[in-house]
């Protein structure tokens, strides 16, 4: 599959969670970008901790809160897969 799915996060980590443990149990070799700016819920250490377990994982965190756009148009630079599809973590 040459589909990358791009995910938005801004806190909400248990949503995060959620996403992530349901979407790899269907597709898991599938590309994952996940962007978050400004959260201060733990997602970016979260992130971190994944990261070093799944090699079809991507990600971005900044400190700085930034907009809805910012926030995909990094995922969709960041995507290496010749389709993108966007997702949100509250779709489970």
């Amino acid at each position: 599959m040459n589909i990358s799915v791009l995910v938005g996060l801004y806190n909400n980590l248990g949503y995060s969670q959620q996403f992530y443990q349901y979407f790899r149990k269907i597709y898991p070799n599938v590309e994952l970008v996940f962007v978050s700016y400004g959260s201060t819920d733990g997602t970016h250490e979260w992130l971190e901790e994944i990261k070093l377990k799944d090699s079809k994982l991507i990600i971005y965190s900044e400190p700085t809160k930034k907009t809805f756009s910012d926030t995909y148009n990094k995922a969709a630079e960041l995507a290496t897969s010749e389709y993108i599809v966007f997702c949100h973590n509250d779709i489970v």
